[in-house]
């Protein structure tokens, strides 16, 4: 029976889609009906974010809330939420060097099909600006 799913994720600027200068990565734990019966429930994913941000990078930990509709782990959800991080002059993400405070904010939809999920988000990051993300997540049993 699936209960959790781990994801990866990749953002993108919404602007330009190819632009290598800006770029984040994501890691988040997401919750999944806990019996096979279940035609609906809520959405839980606790997230970490790390963007590159020409030449300074930002951590982020966001929290995302949502309703998922699904028959026997086929379905559609829908989340929003956000985060709050610190951003550094630089690619390592030291807290104690020169920080400034760094929050987002995201919609979504998840897709799960079967042991796969499938998410896009929409997200602003107050040092970046609007950002496109996709996920792929496998089921831990």
């Amino acid at each position: 029976m699936m209960e959790n799913i781990w994801s990866l994720g990749f953002y993108t600027p919404y602007e330009s889609l190819f632009d290598n200068s800006i770029f984040g990565f994501s890691l988040s734990y997401e919750s999944v009906p806990l019996t096979s019966d279940t035609w609906h429930s809520a959405i839980l994913m606790w997230q970490i974010d790390y963007y590159a941000l020409n030449g300074d990078s930002a951590l982020l930990f966001d929290i995302n809330l949502g309703y998922q509709l699904a028959w026997n782990y086929f379905g559609l959800g829908i989340y929003g939420g956000g985060g709050i991080g610190w951003e550094v002059n630089g690619y390592i993400p030291n807290p104690f060097s020169g920080t400034s405070f760094a929050w987002k904010w995201a919609v979504g939809t998840r897709i799960i099909l079967n042991v796969l999920s499938l998410r896009a988000e929409l997200s602003y990051l107050n040092k970046s600006g609007y950002m496109i993300g996709m996920y792929i997540g496998f089921p831990i049993y």
